[in-house]
């Protein structure tokens, strides 16, 4: 069989406060597999192969950029660069993108859906 499941990014250990609380360490880019990633909701992958996924411990959207050979585990995790005031979502519940390249992210504690247009 060629199927597998495959760990691309994250520690798999959940980000705390060393008293057991969860919290989000302040975001840094870094290594897929080296970078904490907190509850995840709702993951995007685009035409290019980048991820953006829903990350509700730091409320933000955070991206997965592919490295040499498209490959997710060599590459860069870092915050998604738009519009959007990180912070404002809430629990978000999922993720998707439009033909003019905008994303929306659906904020389930938030009560409402945000649209982020990508920096240029």
């Amino acid at each position: 069989s060629d199927r597998s499941i495959e760990h691309i990014a994250g520690t798999g250990v959940a980000p705390t406060n060393g008293l057991g609380q969860s919290s989000y360490p302040a975001w840094n880019p870094g290594k897929p597999l080296e970078v904490t990633v907190g509850d995840i909701s709702g993951v995007y992958c685009d035409t290019d192969d980048y991820i953006y996924f829903c990350d509700n411990n730091s409320t933000r959207v955070q991206v997965l950029i592919p490295g040499v050979g498209n490959d997710p585990k060599t590459g860069l995790l870092r915050t998604f660069n738009c519009t959007a005031v990180p912070g404002t979502f809430g629990t978000q519940g999922g993720i998707t993108k439009d033909a003019n390249g905008n994303f929306y992210v659906a904020s389930k504690t938030g009560h409402k859906i945000v649209k982020l247009t990508p920096k240029q």
